[in-house]
């Protein structure tokens, strides 16, 4: 069975990686804590490079990713601003990347993200900190989802998954995300990384909605 556990890559399917998979893939990373590994990949343009490659095979269009030119310059502060934003605070983090965080009943939108998970066949493994209604999880999903190579008949039924997952979770919550860190953050990295990832999920939305109706005809 595959697994959606922190840390562990979902799979795409046999045949490659599609772009809207991909784009997912690498968008999440940024969304757990920094370690040497992903500063790293950061620092170098490693990342960056990838985001852009995924975002130009894309079948429309996405914001620019100028701002994200500018990761922390250090390891330490890459991990002081997450922490701050993201981690710790008084009554929570102020930018709270727990999609439950923005609702009255946090428990129904876990509940619901595991039976869409288990759905699929996907395992939710919980590791230290992170819970299934974290970004960089359901991130992972909706890559798991359009990393599918679609048939005659499974292409509808995984387009209205994603955009039932999409509306339901990450539309609803990342805008009230977005806000709060452009109040909040510090640093030009994780504004810019929060406003990328709000374009596209509003765009991808669009694309899903666009592409089911010419499934309909």
């Amino acid at each position: 069975m595959a697994s959606a556990a922190a840390g562990e890559a979902m799979p795409s399917g046999p045949g490659g990686v599609a772009p809207r998979s991909k784009l997912y893939q690498v968008l999440q990373a940024p969304y757990r804590y920094p370690g040497e590994d992903l500063h790293a990949e950061l620092a170098a343009g490693r990342w960056l490079a990838q985001l852009e490659a995924a975002s130009e095979a894309l079948p429309f269009a996405v914001p620019p990713a100028a701002g994200l030119r500018e990761p922390p310059a250090k390891l330490e502060d890459a991990q002081v601003e997450y922490s701050r934003l993201f981690d710790v605070g008084p009554g929570g983090p102020p930018c709270s990347l727990f999609g439950g965080h923005y609702v009255s009943d946090r428990m129904r939108v876990m509940e619901e993200t595991i039976r869409f998970y288990d759905f699929f066949g996907l395992r939710f493994d919980r590791d230290v900190g992170i819970f299934p209604d974290h970004m960089a999880v359901e991130l992972e999903f909706m890559a798991y989802l359009a990393g599918q190579p679609p048939t005659d008949t499974n292409r509808g039924s995984f387009l209205r998954a994603q955009r039932d997952f999409i509306e339901r979770h990450l539309c609803r919550w990342v805008p009230q995300l977005e806000r709060a860190v452009a109040d909040q953050a510090e640093l030009p990295f994780y504004r810019a990384l929060i406003s990328f990832t709000a374009g596209f999920l509003e765009a991808d939305r669009q694309y899903l909605v666009s592409a089911l109706r010419q499934v309909a005809e």
